[in-house]
């Protein structure tokens, strides 16, 4: 895997575990080696070779050209290999960062982390901040920003209405639709939902749900986190009329078809790619007859996942994945 480095590309060529095991391999490949406390991020300077020990490994690395390497560990270290942390947008514009009890907990008292060392912040609002820790301790931790960065959102927005799961399903679904990108879920209350909702409850429902996301957010450093709203029955939803250039509905009926055929329909009748995608999801043992007929006559169209019957959870990774995948392909030239 080739990297940008700031000394020119980077090749990962070898990994090692941590300990004198790592110091005798740089001396048999005819480099000196200077020892660092396992566990903590440090570049050590090997000539034209960097160890990187980064949460009980070491990675070997190879520069190319063979130049002296920065000392400063965290001018060198790459994006990928930082802990991200996150904040709200409106609490990322000054020049110092003050993170919030729960996440300053995880740097100091989980991760370990000391002054000097490099992490990234997100907003989830495609904002990304490369910073500096020059305060950690009880009292929170303190972040020096040093560069921004902002990301594009994707060219399309895919809503999922997700009928409610059990807790840790439905946790596992908030979770990976995060992390494929999703822009909105919508958690349906259908009449075979499992788990319920009270209304006095939907409120922390939520807010445990967008926790779950942000986490998702910090683990694969997806820069845009998604609205979660508050459950509602597919016949409220429905009444909105909310506008959708490609409503789908993951259906075992017959008379569906491949998400790539609507895709690439839409694209041809259109001249280009549906911009705002719903996929529906229903709970175990589908939609009943009703919510399925009322949800069609909609106008969404039924769409097929194959010959085999998914869970919900695993429906829900299949849709995202695929019109993901879809989403992101070169349009086909019409005619």
């Amino acid at each position: 895997q080739v990297t940008q480095g700031p000394q020119g590309p980077v090749n990962r060529t070898h990994l090692f575990a941590v300990g004198s095991g790592a110091c005798r391999e740089a001396k048999r490949l005819g480099h000196g080696c200077q020892c660092s406390v396992p566990g903590t991020c440090t570049f050590l300077r090997c000539h034209t070779r960097v160890f990187v020990i980064l949460d009980g490994s070491v990675h070997l690395q190879v520069c190319e050209p063979a130049q002296q390497i920065v000392p400063n560990p965290s001018c060198t270290q790459p994006l990928w290999l930082m802990h991200r942390f996150y904040l709200p947008p409106d609490q990322i514009t000054e020049p110092e960062l003050t993170l919030a009890d729960r996440e300053s907990h995880h740097a100091i008292n989980v991760l370990r982390l000391r002054e000097g060392e490099r992490v990234a912040v997100l907003d989830g609002a495609g904002n990304e901040c490369l910073c500096e820790l020059v305060v950690a301790d009880k009292k929170g931790v303190r972040l020096a920003v040093k560069h921004r960065n902002s990301h594009d959102p994707l060219p399309y927005r895919i809503t999922l209405l997700q009928a409610m799961t059990k807790a840790r399903s439905m946790d596992f679904i908030v979770q990976k639709a995060t992390e494929l990108c999703a822009h909105r879920i919508i958690p349906l209350s259908a009449e075979r939902s499992v788990a319920q909702v009270d209304p006095g409850d939907a409120g922390a429902k939520v807010d445990k749900w967008r926790a779950i996301a942000i986490d998702s957010i910090k683990q694969c450093g997806c820069p845009w986190l998604p609205k979660i709203e508050k459950p509602v029955t597919p016949r409220e939803y429905m009444a909105r009329n909310e506008a959708s250039d490609l409503p789908l509905i993951a259906s075992l009926q017959a008379g569906t078809r491949h998400p790539r055929e609507h895709v690439e329909g839409f694209q041809a009748e259109n001249g280009r790619a549906p911009v705002s995608i719903s996929i529906w999801i229903g709970p175990e043992g589908d939609f009943t007859p009703v919510e399925s007929n009322e949800i069609l006559s909609g106008g969404v169209l039924p769409i097929t996942l194959g010959k085999v019957v998914l869970r919900s959870e695993t429906a829900a990774v299949y849709c995202l994945s695929a019109l993901n995948y879809e989403l992101q392909a070169p349009l086909k030239a019409s005619g």
